[in-house]
């Protein structure tokens, strides 16, 4: 069931609305494959689908609004039906993993967040007392 936002309830199947390509810009031999889940997965989850299908393949951006959620993949125009096949296996097998994954994948990404951010205060402070020690000598 979706909400009024469009997006996807938790535990809702997500499946693959729409695929297509586009030439990439420099007229090189690869396409953009851009694929739209539905319904959209909510905010929250957008980096959970994405993580599941980097899985086996490399995105190169996504994008999303009220209503769509995008995965865009580049793709060598010789392999598009082989990438194409394999979007859709991990779109499914992300869908079949959700509910055993993605409670303890959300675990796992806040405390590696959270200890990211940790650092991140530790070293500023490290930096800040070098420069006071500065100041005051």
């Amino acid at each position: 069931m979706s909400n009024d936002a469009g997006d996807q309830m938790p535990g809702e199947s997500v499946r693959i609305a729409n695929m297509s390509a586009h030439p990439q810009e420099g007229g090189v031999d690869a396409l953009q494959l851009v694929v739209a889940l539905s319904p959209a997965p909510s905010p929250d989850e957008h980096w959970w689908r994405r993580a599941e299908v980097s899985r086996r393949l490399k995105i190169v951006g996504s994008g999303s609004s009220k209503s769509a959620f995008t995965i865009h993949i580049e793709v060598p125009e010789d392999q598009l039906e082989a990438v194409a096949r394999e979007v859709r296996d991990a779109v499914s097998e992300a869908g079949i993993a959700y509910p055993q994954r993605y409670v303890s994948d959300l675990q796992a990404r806040d405390e590696r967040v959270a200890a990211e951010k940790l650092q991140q205060r530790q070293r500023q402070e490290a930096r800040q007392a070098v420069l006071d020690r500065v100041m005051s000598g």
